[in-house]
């Protein structure tokens, strides 16, 4: 009857189990490809309605799962802290298994003693039989036409090869570790959200710039940058004969000195420490400010996108701003003209138009088309100009500490499971037997992926020397 095991022990049996770790990957990644295919709430809690509202046989297994919000749910971090416990348990075996073999070199145990010893002898030549030491030093020079080296002792040859193999998989092992963990972990410290900037003007990054953002709970906050697009956005770039849509040129700046500026455009996106910033979408758009005789109360973007399924419809857009008790003092509406000739007036220098409706803090209301440089008079010493008029470039900023170092780590994954396949660890052990006589060699070979040719093909070179020297 086998003795009982303590609850650690069955712990740590379990999660080193294989199968357990099998299921775990399949579990994880078949969560992994769901959540990317329903919407998620973080991202746009709207296009999930619309999902459920179309869906509703698959609404009711999705909702129930929590699917809508697949990475912060409790059972996907549960599977995930339950897959890097099991992948750690594996990378400390596997290192330790490194550590030992790496110290060893040049000892045996007795365990290794004993499978030379009851191992196939490989006979010496009669006139090596006086100096059995000799047949030793030919073994390790067969073996470096192997590719295997090591020292020559007076009863033992170790050669090996591929030690770099050999901490292959722990290095690889813990790599994994290192993505399990630092996954989940940039996603609660990052932002994610959709910031729209017309062109010739700029928004912090903060809060309020976002149309939609999703803030972890440990993010640590926002930049602060001036997230800026330049004027002329090239609306159908050609890249070396491929058309990449709309390329807007983004610049970051901080206190008015420019920090990065590039052309964005699908999979070319502005990176600048932690921040990146993709081109997500087009749309037309106004920069306005709010402002008395001698100062400028606030500046805004009014951000006007086709209506979906109609290109030659728009939506409006609408704002209002309150005072200190949340009452309403100025109402704004911007929108495209109607008439499409009006999108450019008639002075010297051709101007782009919007419609604008504006009620000011007296309830006067205007009414009329605008273009940059225009000041509207909304009553009570206030007016609102117009900054810019162009397109608008809705922009995905991400703010995510971890991405670096999360494609640092599949890297050093990639490179580490490659050199553990490539260059794999291959050991030789031979073993001068003078207990019999005449004496013989013993052999002993480990390869790390087990292969069954290596033995023999050691052998083989053994045994060719004393087949030359008869």
């Amino acid at each position: 009857m086998s003795p009982r095991l303590g609850p650690v022990r069955r712990l740590h049996r379990t999660l080193r189990s294989p199968r357990l770790v099998a299921w775990l990957l399949l579990i994880v990644t078949g969560w992994l490809v769901l959540g990317t295919l329903v919407p998620q709430t973080s991202l746009d809690a709207a296009k999930v309605e619309t999902w459920a509202r179309a869906h509703p046989t698959l609404e009711h297994i999705v909702g129930p799962l929590g699917l809508h919000a697949a990475y912060t749910q409790p059972l996907f971090v549960m599977l995930m802290f339950l897959l890097a416990a099991s992948t750690a348990i594996c990378a400390w075996e596997r290192t330790r298994y490194a550590a030992r073999m790496s110290m060893a070199k040049g000892s045996i145990t007795a365990a290794q003693l004993e499978r030379l010893r009851i191992s196939e002898p490989i006979d010496i030549p009669a006139e090596e039989h006086s100096d059995p030491q000799a047949s030793l030093a030919r073994a390790a020079e067969s073996l470096r036409s192997l590719g295997l080296r090591g020292p020559v002792g007076p009863r033992l040859l170790e050669s090996s090869s591929g030690v770099w193999g050999l901490w292959g998989s722990p290095v690889f092992h813990w790599a994994l570790v290192a993505l399990i963990v630092l996954i989940p972990v940039g996603r609660l410290t990052r932002s994610e959200g959709l910031m729209g900037v017309v062109a010739g003007s700029s928004r912090v990054d903060s809060r309020e710039a976002y149309g939609l953002v999703d803030v972890g709970p440990l993010h640590q906050g926002f930049t602060g940058l001036d997230i800026g697009v330049m004027p002329g956005i090239e609306l159908n770039y050609d890249d070396n004969g491929i058309d990449r849509g709309p390329a807007p040129v983004v610049t970051l700046s901080r206190d008015g000195q420019l920090l990065a500026e590039q052309k964005v455009y699908p999979n070319r996106p502005l990176k600048y420490g932690s921040l990146t910033v993709h081109m997500s979408e087009l749309g037309a758009g106004a920069a306005y400010s709010l402002v008395t005789s001698d100062s400028v109360i606030l500046e805004d973007q009014a951000l006007i996108d086709v209506i979906e399924g109609d290109s030659r419809a728009y939506t409006p857009f609408t704002t209002a701003y309150g005072d200190g008790s949340g009452a309403s003092v100025v109402s704004v509406t911007v929108d495209i003209p109607d008439d499409p000739q009006t999108l450019v007036d008639d002075s010297e220098e051709p101007r782009r138009l919007v419609s604008v409706i504006a009620t000011g803090p007296a309830g006067d209301t205007v009414n009329t088309l605008a273009g940059v440089g225009d000041t509207l008079d909304l009553g009570a010493g206030l007016g609102m100009r117009i900054d810019a008029v162009d397109y608008y470039a809705r922009l995905s900023v991400v703010d995510d500490w971890s991405v670096d170092w999360i494609y640092a780590l599949f890297a050093i994954a990639v490179v580490s499971v490659s050199v553990s396949v490539l260059v794999p660890h291959r050991v030789a052990r031979v073993y001068l037997d003078q207990a019999v006589t005449p004496p013989v060699l013993r052999l002993d070979t480990r390869h790390s992926r087990s292969s069954p040719e290596f033995h023999q093909k050691v052998r083989d070179a053994l045994e060719s020397v004393r087949m030359e020297e008869s």
